[in-house]
């Protein structure tokens, strides 16, 4: 397992020194900023990401409408990952470019699922299906947003539809499980094809299947 840290923390390392490389190089070139930023935040670095894109847009939002929207973007992801999910929020409301448009409606939907608004979050989750009508991962938002407000159906429906799509979708099987144990329909199905898809996932969200249980089984001994 040490082993295996070390090789993904040196591949981290080559691609960090490989993109600032790229960035001296080729300092007019947006993109190579805005990777940076990424890689940045998946390894939690907020601070440098921010610093890097913030002065990213000071640099070409003025002529290039492509790079501002990406880079507003990515600001929005790094506020998300650091859990400032208001000052996300002002980034990606700010996106008007139909390509990453519906990624910015998903992003404040599942900012407002973070925050447990849950009507809000449907307004925003519905508007990026339109915008991304056979996206998998908005199928799923919209089933854990009605999950949220109790409408079983609706979640239900929302769910199926991501599997029609993606059979071993853990998520969506994981809700469908939730949905089914709620109700007092046999729901072991589902939880067994979590825990072989994906045992992590499966131990981290355990607790929940344990609690409801517990909950459907008092509301049945009543």
């Amino acid at each position: 397992m040490a082993d295996k840290r070390n090789a993904l923390a040196h591949e981290v390392d080559q691609t960090i020194t490989a993109l600032i490389a790229k960035i001296n190089a080729a300092p007019d070139d947006w993109r190579n900023y805005n990777d940076l930023g990424v890689v940045l935040t998946q390894i939690s670095d907020y601070n440098s990401a921010e610093e890097l894109i913030m002065k990213a847009l000071g640099l070409f939002s003025d002529n290039d409408a492509t790079a501002k929207e990406t880079l507003l973007y990515s600001l929005g992801n790094v506020y998300y990952a650091a859990g400032e999910y208001q000052k996300a929020m002002t980034y990606y409301q700010q996106i008007t470019a139909v390509d990453i448009k519906g990624d910015a409606f998903m992003m404040l939907a599942q900012s407002f699922m973070q925050q447990q608004q849950y009507q809000q979050a449907l307004v925003y989750g519905l508007t990026a299906q339109e915008n991304l009508p056979n996206d998998v991962a908005v199928k799923v938002l919209l089933g854990d947003i009605w999950l949220a407000l109790g409408e079983f159906t609706q979640a239900d429906t929302m769910y199926t539809q991501a599997l029609d799509y993606d059979a071993q979708n853990v998520v969506a099987l994981f809700g469908r499980g939730i949905i089914a144990l709620t109700m007092g329909q046999p729901s072991e199905n589902f939880f067994a094809q979590v825990e072989t898809l994906d045992s992590k996932y499966y131990a981290d969200n355990k607790q929940r299947v344990d609690e409801i249980a517990t909950v459907v089984y008092k509301q049945q001994n009543k």
